[in-house]
């Protein structure tokens, strides 16, 4: 089944507006689960994971302001690394809900699967970010290549 480029914008961004409200939500429960622990430390985690809010924002701008120029291969990386954005989420979440049960005991692939997530949870954003840009700039590049191409005979 073919979609169209109309309904794959519009999945882009109900999910991107999915993904900014899970920012949001694990900002709070991130905040309120290390100010149990550590008031410093919870504020610090706060700031650092409030740059994640403010790349999805940027993406969410950037994307609004390209989409109707962005080619459906790029629509669909798109959709994909936000599925992916979303995911990872989930063992973070997972862990602060865990960990509080002192019968939980992390193995390592559990602890290696957190690790991934925390980092995929600041690169995705960035990643969709640079996508968006990236491809404004190559097209801008190879349409000026384009136009500037001496006509060979």
């Amino acid at each position: 089944m073919q979609e169209s480029l109309k309904d794959v914008i519009q999945e882009i961004q109900s999910k991107t507006q999915f993904v900014i409200t899970i920012t949001i939500f694990f900002l709070a429960v991130t905040q309120n689960y290390f100010k149990i622990h550590d008031e410093s430390k919870a504020n610090d985690i706060f700031l650092k994971y409030s740059l994640v809010f403010a790349f999805y924002l940027i993406f969410y701008l950037l994307f609004e302001w390209r989409k109707n120029n962005i080619c459906l291969f790029w629509l669909n990386i798109i959709r994909l690394l936000i599925i992916v954005g979303i995911g990872f989420f989930v063992f973070p979440i997972l862990t602060m809900i865990f960990t509080e049960d002192p019968k939980f005991i992390m193995s390592w692939i559990y602890v290696a699967f957190y690790l991934i997530s925390l980092w995929g949870i600041f690169i995705v954003p960035v990643l969709l970010m640079i996508g968006v840009a990236g491809e404004f700039f190559i097209r801008q590049i190879l349409d000026t290549y384009i136009m500037y191409k001496k006509p060979t005979k």
